[in-house]
């Protein structure tokens, strides 16, 4: 085994994952989203849809599964509306499993990112969260980062953008995606 530690932004999740492991074709894939239902000029990077290790680091909060896949902008010398976006699952034995890490664990999943007021709903729960974190300010940073968590069923999403250099409203680029998410999972059955 080594150690993997993945960056959502400004937060780590390690996990301790076989060296070998695959990549896709996991029980959970059909509960990520394709290319062809994000913004155009994003190329997959990392995938551990077939799971995050252990996923350690969420085992007390009830996760019995935890995958993501990120996804990076292929023209880095454009003015992309995304550089990065990162599309994570976190899976449950139960809705009320769900509902509770939702409510315990959503500030912290969201990065240090400022809250955002006017998002629109998604799934049974939402949480937005929009602007530049506080650490990135610290470094002269200006780039907005934006996290969207949903709870659909006993699936919580967290969906982690870090905007490019075209200046877009984040919650526009990210909202249809997040729905898009839930009604991925809502239609995988979890």
């Amino acid at each position: 085994m080594k150690k993997c530690v993945v960056c959502f932004g400004l937060g780590l999740l390690t996990s301790l994952v076989p060296s070998g492991m695959a990549t896709a074709n996991g029980p959970y894939d059909q509960l990520f989203l394709e290319g062809s239902e994000l913004p155009p000029g994003l190329k997959a990077g990392e995938d551990r849809r077939s799971g995050a290790g252990d996923a350690a680091d969420f085992k007390g909060d009830g996760a019995t599964f935890v995958g993501f896949r990120v996804w990076n902008d292929a023209y880095k010398d454009k003015a992309g509306s995304v550089d990065r976006l990162v599309d994570a699952r976190f899976v449950f034995k139960t809705e009320n499993d769900a509902t509770a890490f939702f409510s315990k664990r959503s500030v912290s999943l969201a990065e240090g990112v400022p809250v955002a007021p006017k998002a629109v709903t998604v799934g049974d729960e939402s949480r937005a969260f929009s602007g530049v974190p506080a650490m990135f300010a610290q470094f002269g940073l200006d780039r907005t980062q934006v996290v969207y968590l949903v709870r659909q069923g006993r699936v919580v999403i967290k969906l982690y953008c870090s905007l490019g250099k075209a200046k877009v409203n984040g919650l526009e680029v990210l909202a249809p995606i997040a729905v898009r998410a839930a009604t991925r999972v809502k239609a995988g059955g979890s």
